[in-house]
């Protein structure tokens, strides 16, 4: 008697999870989890795991029976402050494993980047001439590769986009020359000169500098002269109106030999004859 036995066994092939990823600001990146499905085994078990792969690494996932196709999910990836991860992609979505020799490969790959707001300059401005706006120059220095100034009309601004979430950034200002006849008090900052670039992608903060104009004024010295050689009887002092073109009067009460002083008067004030007409 001759006994002939054969064994037969199910083909089995592999495929490779590969991990990838652009990361132009240089996060530190974690290992990536990838949980895989490839159906089900020939004893009816599922054939469902998970792999940890590092950047740039790849894990493989062998014993799989031919015909079967196998996919691949990530686990999102932890979240790293003051970045944002992009959906990660497959490629292939999903593969087929035909053979017991052939590379079968799984490419996922994610995309991480640094979240970046704006810093808004805006422009305040109180007094000066009508229809007087600037420009202005502020100033921005919010670290190496983010300085700079910009020219702002009163009443409008400029943003400065694409500084890194967290940075601390400080406004200044190089005022103008001022307008014939006013004089620009100490500027301010709201809410303040120094501030910080918020958290979260896109994200933006107002500083709005402030200014004042005010108008420069002088004096009116009003003297009162007397001549009496008869010894009349006269009043200690006198009243004495005053208009300027600026749309100022008054009366001032002025003795001889002591001027009286109006203060107030916006320079440049004149009269086609006299820059107070007084009586």
């Amino acid at each position: 008697t001759v006994t002939v036995t054969n064994s037969i066994t199910r083909d089995r092939g592999s495929f490779t999870i590969t991990k990838t990823t652009s990361n132009p600001d240089g996060a530190t990146l974690p290992s990536f989890v990838m949980n895989y499905d490839c159906g089900i085994d020939t004893d009816g078990s599922a054939l469902t795991g998970a792999k940890t792969v590092a950047s740039g690494g790849s894990a493989t996932v062998g014993g799989i029976p031919t015909g079967n196709t196998c996919s691949v999910t990530e686990v999102a990836p932890t979240a790293i402050p003051g970045f944002t991860w992009a959906t990660p992609t497959y490629t292939p979505a999903s593969i087929v494993i035909s053979d017991t020799t052939s590379t079968f490969e799984i490419v996922v790959h994610n995309s991480i980047t640094r979240d970046r707001g704006s810093l808004v300059l805006a422009k305040g401005l109180t007094g000066g001439p009508q229809g007087y706006t600037g420009p202005f120059t502020i100033n921005y220095d919010c670290g190496t590769g983010f300085t700079g100034s910009v020219s702002v009309d009163a009443g409008s601004s400029q943003t400065v986009s694409g500084i890194p979430t967290g940075t601390s950034c400080t406004v200044s200002e190089t005022l103008p020359s001022a307008p014939t006849g006013y004089t620009f008090g100490t500027p301010t900052f709201s809410p303040s000169a120094t501030v910080t670039i918020p958290a979260g992608d896109g994200s933006s903060v107002t500083v709005t500098t402030n200014n004042t104009l005010t108008r420069d004024t002088g004096t009116l010295k009003i003297s009162k002269t007397l001549s009496n050689p008869d010894g009349a009887s006269v009043p200690a002092s006198f009243s004495v109106d005053y208009t300027c073109d600026d749309g100022s009067s008054g009366t001032v009460s002025v003795a001889p030999g002591s001027p009286a002083t109006v203060s107030g008067i916006p320079t440049g004030t004149s009269n086609v004859t006299t820059p107070c007409a007084t009586h």
